[in-house]
Formats: structure tokens, C-alpha cells, sequence
């Protein structure tokens, strides 16, 4: 079963030792905008992501373990992909590649892969 990435988003924070407030500031955004992404199902952005990652000290896949994205349904697959410890995992670059391939998807695309991805979450 997948998780969200809001709630990689918030263990990771809380390991961390952050609050809300703190990531907020380290990545020069408003509380509130970590608060909806910690309580969001949605996938957000490769770049988002990837801020996030910087900021938490943490590679991306740490945030997207266990979460299904659009690239797991489009390789045919609804295993989550799991966190890794080094950045030269197949993993990680799977997730480089997540992270490029999202950007490459026009705005009608991105909704068609996120409304396959929710109905294989039901």
C-alpha cells in the first residue's frame, strides 16, 4: 500500500527536528505552505520536490518512498518506490529521472497521469 508524500514530508521534518515554520523559512515560503503539503494525497512537483529534498538535507527518494507516482504507473508497476541511502542507487537515478520526466509533461498529461494514479490508489 502506498503513503502520501505529505507524510514522508512531515517524518522526515520531524526527524529532523523542524517545525512547519522552520522549513518554511529555510526554504523562503510561508507555514502554511508546508502545513498543505504535509495534509495533500497530491504528488507535487519534480522541482518541489527537489527544494524540499535540499532543504530537509535528504535525497529525494527519501520523500517519495513508498509513494505510487505517475512514472510507477507509466513503467506498468504500483510498487512504491523505497528510499535508498546512497545517491548512486538505480533508485535514485530512477528518481532523477522522475524528477526530469515530470517536467517534460504538458499541463493536460500531468492531469491524465495524477487521474491514473488516483484510481489505482483506490
Amino acid at each position: 500500500m502506498s503513503i502520501s508524500i505529505g507524510d514522508n514530508l512531515r517524518r522526515v521534518r520531524e526527524a529532523a527536528g523542524l517545525t512547519q515554520t522552520d522549513l518554511a523559512v529555510r526554504m523562503q515560503t510561508r507555514p502554511s505552505w508546508i502545513s498543505l503539503l504535509e495534509r495533500t494525497t497530491d504528488l507535487p512537483t519534480p522541482e518541489t520536490v527537489k527544494r524540499l529534498a535540499d532543504a530537509l538535507g535528504v535525497l529525494p527518494s527519501e520523500l517519495l518512498a513508498g509513494v505510487i507516482t505517475p512514472w510507477d504507473v507509466l513503467r506498468g508497476t504500483t510498487e512504491p518506490m523505497r528510499a535508498k541511502a546512497s545517491a548512486t542507487s538505480r533508485d535514485d537515478r530512477d528518481t532523477d529521472a522522475l524528477l526530469n520526466g515530470w517536467a517534460c509533461l504538458d499541463e493536460s498529461a500531468r492531469r491524465l497521469v495524477l487521474a491514473l494514479v488516483r484510481r489505482l490508489r483506490r
